[in-house]
């Protein structure tokens, strides 16, 4: 039984961390989706950037 505890904890650890994966690359398609045919710009980065923050500081 405390063999098989650290192949959990590895196997939370990855879940996490593709759950993490998952909510960023969703997060950066719907930004890039909100552009549309618009240039990529400064500030159309610089948006962006923000919103994957805000994304960040709220989840």
């Amino acid at each position: 039984m405390a063999q098989r505890r650290p192949v959990f904890v590895l196997l939370a650890a990855m879940i996490g961390l593709l759950t993490l994966a998952h909510g960023w690359w969703y997060s950066v398609e719907r930004q890039a989706r909100k552009l549309g045919d618009r240039e990529f710009s400064v500030q159309a980065w610089a948006q962006a950037s923000q919103a994957l923050l805000n994304f960040i500081a709220f989840s």
